[in-house]
């Protein structure tokens, strides 16, 4: 497999004189502490807004907010459910804000039994990745170092077949008299399989958290789109946001016309914009794969 640099532990950029990387590791790390024993994490990709950024993916754009941004995967026996969201909600609130995260949860038996494009994906984090806390899991029981050949026939299928559902929600709202619930519900579907497709023609992983927020965050490893339309637009607010994050559950029980009509109109504004240049973006990608495998 093709070896990846690491994530450097110090940088030769300016970091906050306030603090150091280490500093602020050890902070994420003893806040994961009060909730979690024995686990190993690996953070591959680490940012101080607006100062410096690294990660194993890709460099993250810079902007002049002052705290810091893990993506970490975080390997421990008898997780218990819906950690993910726990963990990362916890992690913000102890640290006032200021240490935000996107982190992968899972034990070391899911990971050994993951699927071919899981354990690529676990592979490039675990071998590339910066180790910040417990031991190395993979020399005892990942046995990586023999990965069965990346099936991009797979992984062109899944994404065409998400393509295909957000360009079917999008000719839906589009052309529908849709009350304001279910176009929300639509606009929700198209950020999700796209974020999806993204992180699957990218890093050949399937999270398992499917926030929409976590999806974009860790889709902005691969492509400045999240953060254009929605991480750091200031037009997406709280409104938008409510718009947008319509789930099917909500679809149970929640006022047929809840939204604004102003409302859905930029929601929908920035849904499409979002579309249009994610599609692109996730074709170029396949299409690299493919001549890859050529």
């Amino acid at each position: 497999m093709k070896p990846y640099s690491k994530i450097p532990f110090y940088s030769d950029e300016n970091l906050d004189n306030s603090e150091t990387l280490q500093q602020i590791t050890n902070q994420f790390v003893e806040i994961l502490n009060k909730y979690c024993s024995n686990f190993s994490l690996y953070c591959f990709g680490i940012k101080q807004e607006s100062n410096t950024s690294s990660g194993i993916f890709d460099k993250i754009t810079a902007s002049n907010q002052n705290h810091w941004k893990f993506s970490a995967l975080l390997i421990a026996e008898n997780l218990p459910a819906n950690t993910t969201a726990n963990l990362i909600d916890l992690v913000s609130k102890d640290s006032n804000g200021r240490i935000e995260c996107t982190l992968i949860c899972y034990s070391p038996k899911q990971i050994s039994v993951s699927n071919n494009e899981h354990l690529h994906f676990f592979s490039k984090v675990i071998q590339s990745g910066w180790l910040v806390h417990g031991s190395p899991y993979e020399l005892a029981k990942l046995q990586l170092t023999d990965l069965p050949e990346l099936d991009i026939s797979s992984i062109e299928t899944y994404c065409i077949n998400r393509i295909t559902i957000a360009e079917h929600c999008i000719e839906l709202i589009r052309q529908s008299e849709n009350d304001s619930l279910v176009k929300g519900n639509l606009l929700h579907s198209i950020v999700e399989q796209l974020c999806l497709s993204i992180l699957y023609c990218f890093a050949y992983y399937h999270p398992n958290h499917f926030h929409l927020d976590y999806l974009l965050k860790f889709c902005s490893l691969f492509t400045f789109t999240p953060e254009k339309y929605f991480l750091k637009n200031p037009v997406y607010n709280k409104q938008l946001r409510s718009v947008i994050n319509t789930g099917r559950h909500e679809l149970r029980f929640r006022n047929a016309g809840i939204y604004a009509k102003e409302d859905l109109i930029a929601a929908k504004s920035l849904c499409l914009g979002f579309a249009d240049e994610m599609i692109p973006i996730i074709e170029n990608q396949l299409d690299h794969l493919k001549k890859q495998r050529k």
